[in-house]
């Protein structure tokens, strides 16, 4: 599923807020405590990420791309905003 296109952000924050956004759209009962399952990381944290309280390592953004299934171009482009 890819309801959003990253080259419409130019901030990774925006684009996983999005994306929450889209997914919550698709699934009512999705949540942010569900997405931060799926990335593999904890819901405080992408919390504090989502919020700019926490800046996202390139390990852990490297491995957010990986659980989001972005191809080799897209999260070359999520790495860069990161």
């Amino acid at each position: 599923y890819k309801a959003y296109m990253i080259y419409e952000y130019d901030d990774s924050i925006h684009f996983l807020k999005s994306t929450l956004e889209a997914k919550a759209r698709a699934n009512a009962s999705y949540s942010l405590r569900a997405f931060a399952k799926k990335l593999g990381i904890s819901p405080g944290g992408l919390s504090l990420v989502l919020n700019k309280k926490k800046k996202l390592s390139s390990e852990r953004a490297l491995e957010i791309a990986r659980a989001l299934e972005l191809k080799a171009d897209e999260a070359d482009y999520f790495m860069t905003m990161v």
